[in-house]
């Protein structure tokens, strides 16, 4: 919305400077986004939202900067037109609206005699200080109201309507507000034939028979598209002598719909999706007729709008404590105050009772719904930067962490780890779905494409896809993660979602030994570390990796709850996924499960003032003794200075026999209160070797 300051003034006396105004209007939530001075004026323009469709208009903003500086509108701006007869009923056409929904209200006038030429220099001045080009006199205060008072209007060559019916006088003109046909068709004023559809609007005109029975109204001939564009062949120019001048109010969302199917944008549109004014309109009119008999001549005979149309003055009305909107604010008003605010805004406001006051809402002001509104205008007008901050008073206790932050800290601890976020598609296809997962999918009922069927009831092909892409990038080391949904139909319960963790490695990465570096591929130990560290830093002990009977898939569990598994992919599914040649394992866990046993209460231990000292026992056991067995049996020996116990080494090799497997088991001893000896440690750890070495038939190396 664009506006000068030298049009503000009109309605308006205030001694702001441009800078001042502009900084004014910013202030009370009308955004400056350009400001260009001209040699006798100055040009502002003005982000409006889309709730305040009051302000694209001239009086609109000035009622804005009035109620913010405490000045009072120009009483005599009104004086100039309301007593302009528009004459009386000589022409007895009629106004036909199909839908009264879609047409609230239309009015035509006719004026008679007009003689159309160049606008006087104010006009033409003010409309292109704004960027609208002039066109000629008519036309021109067609959209100085347009601009002034927030209307939109649209003047008909009379002569040009009547003349599609030879023969017939006006008072047999017959204006229809109708859907259009579909493929019927107009050209616009621009000139453009357009198609039209039965979601467009159309001003239809039409001949009422001798014997006075209309025509079928669906044949009425359109000459304009409903708050959008007149038609070329009602056109005003030089030649026209009567007008029929139309101000209407027509629903928002058709307006909006028959613009974006048209591709065409006008003001007036830009207006009419926003709403206006009802209750504006018969002003709009009369100030437009009064400048018309003023520039152009003509005398103005008649005036018609549908019957029984009721044009409220306000648009409701409610009470509020003001007393409650102060606490809000932290900001005194008093009464006085708020009534000359409110009152400058346009609103009528009663005495207080009972500590309540009441308003009645104008009806250029929809966007008000209740107090919470009202104390929202309030904080504009007086300044957000006079509101008192106040912390809240409030006492501080211990809050159950929230899944989404749970999830956040999970996602910052996998990044650490080294592991890389990915997003795929909740959609999937069928096909590739039944490879991973025998649960029945979640159909979509108007699915865009076969590949996005079917809701997700497992994340691996959207992983899968991602590592065959990088792959195809010539990536060699991919270890990603993605945390998201998959859906479960339930008979009873339906749909049901849950949480995953999802993480994939393939490939490896490059590990220094002590002596020289190798390249040591991804398997299920470098899973099971990350997955022991995820659930460590969560606070969940008592971990357990239960081998399943299909060969490398392991259950992750503690007290009875699964929380998830590692296991290869098979290369039947990689080559699904045109994956071949490669090793990839993967990590799920059931995080909603997982977020039940992570503990609100944070435990803090002080730091060892003491150093440790480790010592390793390195033991041959047959393959099907499990590694977590005897770090748990380990534990169990000494709970006094062994502090961690945890497998350093694994081999399997020539000088292992077949069936078995040499594992080195690193113990930590520690003290609080001093630094351990050689003499203290030393039957510790022999007492936990021997009893390793008798519980699960082991061999020392």
């Amino acid at each position: 919305m664009k506006v000068t300051y030298n049009w503000l003034k009109e309605y308006l006396d205030f001694s702001l400077g441009a800078e001042a105004l502009a900084s004014k209007f910013t202030a009370i939530g009308h955004e400056v986004v350009g400001i260009k001075k001209e040699a006798k004026d100055t040009i502002f323009e003005l982000e409006v939202t889309s709730n305040r469709p009051d302000c694209l208009s001239v009086v609109g903003l000035a009622r804005e900067i009035a109620a913010a500086t405490g000045k009072k509108m120009k009483s005599g701006y009104k004086l100039q037109v309301t007593s302009h007869k528009l004459g009386h009923e000589k022409v007895n056409f009629k106004i036909q609206i199909e839908n009264n929904k879609d047409c609230p209200l239309y009015t035509a006038s006719i004026i008679e005699g007009v003689k159309i030429g160049s606008s006087p220099e104010w006009i033409k001045n003010r409309l292109e200080l704004i960027g609208c080009r002039s066109v000629n006199s008519i036309v021109d205060i067609t959209n100085f109201i347009l601009f002034d008072l927030g209307q939109p209007l649209h003047a008909f060559d009379l002569d040009k309507i009547v003349s599609q019916f030879p023969g017939l006088p006006v008072s047999q003109l017959e204006i229809i507000v109708r859907r259009a046909k579909n493929n019927e068709e107009i050209v616009t004023i621009d000139g453009i034939k357009r198609q039209l559809n039965e979601d467009i609007l159309v001003i239809a005109a039409a001949i009422k028979q001798r014997t006075g029975q209309p025509v079928n109204r669906s044949t009425g001939k359109p000459i304009a598209i409903a708050g959008i564009m007149g038609g070329k062949d009602t056109e005003v120019t030089s030649d026209t002598r009567n007008i029929l001048l139309e101000a209407a109010i027509f629903h928002p969302v058709l307006v909006r719909k028959s613009r974006q199917f048209l591709k065409l944008n006008s003001d007036s549109a830009y207006r009419f999706e926003r709403q206006v004014d009802i209750s504006g309109i018969d002003f709009s009119v009369r100030k437009a007729v009064a400048l018309i008999s003023e520039i152009s001549g003509g005398k103005a005979v008649f005036m018609k709008k549908t019957p029984n149309t009721k044009i409220p003055a306000y648009s409701k009305s409610f009470s509020f404590a003001l007393a409650g909107i102060e606490k809000k604010l932290n900001m005194k008003i008093g009464y006085s105050k708020a009534k000359n605010i409110l009152e400058g805004l346009g609103f009528k406001v009663t005495s207080p009772l009972k500590g309540k006051i009441s308003v009645k809402v104008p009806t250029f002001r929809n966007d008000i719904e209740g107090a919470h509104d009202i104390a929202e205008e309030f904080a504009r007008i007086l300044g957000y930067e006079n509101i008192v901050v106040r912390l809240p008073r409030i006492t501080a206790k211990p809050q159950e962490e929230k899944l989404v932050n749970f999830i956040s800290r999970l996602k910052q601890l996998l990044s650490g780890l080294g592991l890389q976020e990915v997003i795929t598609y909740t959609l999937t296809d069928r096909d590739s779905l039944s490879y991973v997962s025998k649960e029945e999918p979640v159909e979509i009922l108007n699915p865009l494409s076969k590949e996005q069927e079917v809701l997700r009831t497992s994340i691996i092909p959207g992983l899968l896809r991602c590592v065959a892409v990088n792959l195809n990038q010539k990536q060699s080391k991919i270890n990603i993660f993605e945390i998201s949904k998959i859906f479960k139909f339930e008979e009873k319960t339906g749909c049901k979602e849950t949480t995953i963790l999802g993480i994939i490695a393939c490939g490896g990465e490059r590990v220094y030994t002590g002596k020289d570096t190798i390249e040591k591929a991804f398997d299920f130990y470098y899973l099971k570390g990350i997955a022991e560290v995820i659930l460590a830093r969560l606070g969940i002990n008592g971990i357990r990796f239960i081998p399943q009977e299909e060969p490398g898939v392991f259950s992750i569990g503690t007290s009875g709850k699964k929380l998830g598994k590692i296991f290869p992919v098979s290369q039947k599914i990689l080559l699904k996924f045109e994956i071949k040649y490669r090793q990839i394992w993967m990590l799920e866990f059931d995080l909603e499960e997982i977020y039940t046993q992570v503990s609100a209460i944070k435990k803090f231990t002080p730091l060892w003032l003491f150093p440790e000292i480790t010592r390793d026992i390195s033991i041959v056991v047959k393959n099907v003794i499990s590694a977590q067995e005897m770090v748990r049996a380990a534990k169990l020996v000494e709970q006094g200075l062994l502090k961690e116990v945890f497998v350093s080494d694994f081999y399997r090799g020539d000088q292992i026999p077949a069936d078995s497997k040499s594992l080195t088991i690193s113990c930590v001893y520690r003290a609080h209160d001093r630094t351990l000896t050689e003499a203290e440690i030393h039957p510790v750890h022999e007492r936990i070797s021997a009893f390793l070495v008798e519980k699960f038939q082991g061999l020392l190396r």
